[in-house]
């Protein structure tokens, strides 16, 4: 789920701020899992940047290509704009999925003295979560 409104806050809050991304299989009752990114404002407040619910249909990958497709769409939707951090927590399908979009996207990268920087975009895994695991 995308709005029109989604969209003017993803692109006036993903400049110079970081995504918090999250997963939760326990909002709906079947149990499938709901995406929400979420930047905050001025005010710190986290605003929805986006929402994605799909299917995880055992050993179907669906997860995994939803999220990273997701993922394409939206950056295509903001153009040139990246936020300069992805939190995700000890998940290895968000984990994988970030990283299989981030290193093809040409908007996180640039060239500095012949050699390819990751100049956005940055993968930050939640310290809570990662001890939790």
């Amino acid at each position: 789920m995308f709005t029109q409104w989604m969209l003017n806050m993803c692109i006036r809050l993903s400049k110079n701020n970081a995504w918090a991304i999250h997963t939760t299989f326990k909002t709906n009752v079947f149990g499938l899992p709901l995406y929400v990114a979420v930047a905050p404002n001025a005010q710190g407040i986290d605003i929805p940047l986006w929402y994605m619910l799909c299917t995880n249909d055992l050993g179907s990958r669906h997860e995994q290509f939803t999220f990273e497709m997701t993922l394409k769409i939206i950056f295509e939707r903001i153009e040139g704009i990246r936020p300069n951090a992805l939190v995700t927590d000890k998940s290895w399908i968000e984990y994988t999925s970030l990283t299989n979009v981030i290193t093809t996207n040409p908007y996180c990268w640039e060239t500095v003295c012949g050699k390819r920087q990751q100049k956005s975009c940055f993968i930050l895994l939640c310290w809570f979560h990662v001890k939790k695991a």
